[in-house]
């Protein structure tokens, strides 16, 4: 017997080619992001999480990790950070692109509020056999 689909859980942060991070509209109205905050990843006891270094109306000037839409009106925002995609990759151990999953939102004592990413790559919906 084969199944059709081997992982039904959808990415909520991608990474694609030339170090492009895709976060999806819900994580976005989860964490409240907007257009020009800066995020970053903290890393504590084995977890990874998502979080916004610097709100939008605080920031001035060029930054890493700044947010943008990538088309007008998009519920998605993204952020192209070398340093961000390359440190997740390697430690799912991947080499250019990942789909990343998201648990719990949680509050982080001198972060605030932050998403969990839970660190292994989901793989593609490809069908799959079952032993019978």
């Amino acid at each position: 017997m084969t199944t059709l689909l081997a992982n039904t859980r959808k990415a909520d942060i991608t990474i694609g080619g030339k170090y492009r991070i895709l976060i999806t509209a819900p994580l976005v109205r989860s964490l409240d992001l907007h257009e020009g905050d800066i995020v970053n990843i903290a890393f504590d006891k084995g977890e990874s999480y998502l979080y916004v270094m610097q709100k939008a109306e605080e920031v001035f000037g060029r930054h890493s990790g700044r947010l943008y839409p990538p088309y007008r009106n998009a519920s998605v925002l993204c952020v192209n950070s070398k340093h961000i995609a390359t440190t997740i990759l390697n430690k799912i151990g991947r080499k250019h692109t990942a789909a990343l999953a998201v648990g719990d939102i949680v509050t982080l004592p001198y972060l605030g509020k932050a998403a969990t990413i839970i660190m292994h790559h989901l793989s593609p919906s490809t069908p799959t056999s079952i032993r019978t």
